[in-house]
């Protein structure tokens, strides 16, 4: 395969469509839509884990599904901003906590049909409540309606699927990020 060209259809303030021009491995000229961030260099999504083995989790109303997802805390990293530094900083507006180390989890795309989009996983662990003064520098963002909770890692695939049925949508990166810490041995 081989890109011909990018066109940019629509722009919005914080996505984009593209069509994209390309030529297939048989040699045929096609074309795919597909979206594209603005402004970010990609995107952060943090696994906070306390010193007592508890998964800090969002509960934030996503205006997308038109109802709330169960998820880690994520967000975009700001161009020029270091992976570590926006995980940092997205973990203390999104849940006024902070981790004492964080270690790179996981890098990859996520949604291979419709974007290119990096995601970076990363692993906060020792996580407590941060310092009013840190919490401070990083202010919430008011336009995100997040509920911190709190669920040991023992319950955490039951705690999912009850609050799916109560209504919730529930992100299946929390289960394969949490596998993949596992994994790892980093838990």
């Amino acid at each position: 395969m081989e890109i011909v060209g990018r066109e940019t259809l629509w722009q919005g303030n914080f996505l984009k469509t593209v069509r994209i021009t390309y030529r297939d491995g048989k040699g045929v000229l096609r074309t795919w839509e597909a979206a594209d961030r603005v402004g970010a260099d990609g995107v952060v999504i943090i696994v906070p884990v306390t010193e007592d083995r508890e998964f800090l989790l969002s509960r934030q109303s996503r205006v997308v599904n038109g109802n709330y997802t169960i998820e880690f805390p994520a967000g975009l990293i700001n161009p020029g901003e270091g992976v570590m530094d926006a995980a940092r900083r997205e973990l203390i507006e999104e849940t006024a906590f902070e981790g004492a180390s964080y270690r790179l989890l996981l890098e990859n795309i996520i949604s291979t049909g419709s974007n290119a989009e990096r995601w970076t996983a990363v692993l906060a662990r020792g996580v407590r409540p941060a310092a009013d003064d840190i919490k401070a520098l990083y202010p919430a963002d008011e336009s995100e309606d997040i509920e911190v909770l709190r669920v040991p890692e023992a319950s955490l695939a039951d705690f999912l699927f009850t609050r799916q049925r109560g209504g919730d949508s529930a992100d299946l990166r929390v289960f394969g990020l949490v596998e993949t810490a596992k994994r790892k041995n980093l838990l």
